[in-house]
């Protein structure tokens, strides 16, 4: 196999590129603005009511539940998306799938591990944790890596497909697990709210940035078959 373009849906064309980048910058400025409210120490004017909310509205059955997302938010998903690559790379031919993967799962709990230890933000009380969690809380880096990978792989399964519903059904399915995801970090008791908005921002621009150098990569080799 070798590390060749994916077969693309359709023709690529410049917008494909401006698309992604433009929605890297917002997704890059929302968590500049989400870690500014937390430095600013206004954060809890949001946090403290929606932790309340979720721990008022537990129950066992929905306990079990969310553990279950919880915990299958970090290897189970790694070693899915691992899969899902190899399925599309050798369909392709192309070791392409697998290294975005790679690249995305390794560069969201990099991305997330560095701003904890920097941010050094503590976790809601432990008499709200329902799981049992170690480091710092900002962000949940659970949701970080929901939110590379997902995206990730609704961008690398939407390029096999031609169905306009079938695609929209694809990127659908990736925003719903990963608002779910973190979801279950908040109602567990473990993560602030503005954690997993954090989360979802910076998993989302490394993934937006995968998605950019990729389609930016399928054009220039157009370009120059066409030359």
């Amino acid at each position: 196999m070798s590390i060749s373009a994916l077969p693309p849906t359709g023709r690529p064309r410049p917008v494909q590129v401006v698309v992604p980048a433009a929605l890297l910058l917002l997704s890059l400025s929302l968590f500049a603005a989400d870690a500014d409210l937390i430095a600013d120490h206004h954060a809890w004017l949001v946090d403290r009511p929606l932790l309340a909310e979720a721990v008022e509205h537990r129950d066992g059955m929905l306990n079990a539940v969310m553990t279950a997302v919880t915990h299958a938010a970090e290897v189970p998903l790694l070693v899915m998306s691992v899969l899902v690559a190899v399925v599309l790379g050798r369909r392709a031919r192309s070791w392409r799938p697998l290294v975005l993967i790679g690249a995305a799962g390794a560069g969201s709990v990099v991305a997330a591990t560095v701003v904890k230890n920097l941010t050094d933000r503590i976790r809601p009380p432990a008499s709200y944790w329902v799981v049992q969690e170690t480091d710092f809380s900002f962000p949940s880096r659970h949701t970080t890596m929901a939110a590379a990978l997902l995206p990730l792989l609704a961008y690398l399964v939407a390029r096999q497909l031609r169905s306009r519903t079938a695609v929209a059904s694809v990127w659908g399915a990736a925003s719903a697990l990963v608002a779910l995801v973190g979801a279950s970090r908040v109602y567990l008791g473990v993560h602030w709210a503005t954690d997993v908005v954090g989360g979802m921002a910076l998993g989302a621009s490394v993934t937006l940035l995968l998605i950019t150098v990729d389609l930016a990569r399928d054009l220039r080799a157009e370009r120059r078959e066409e030359a």
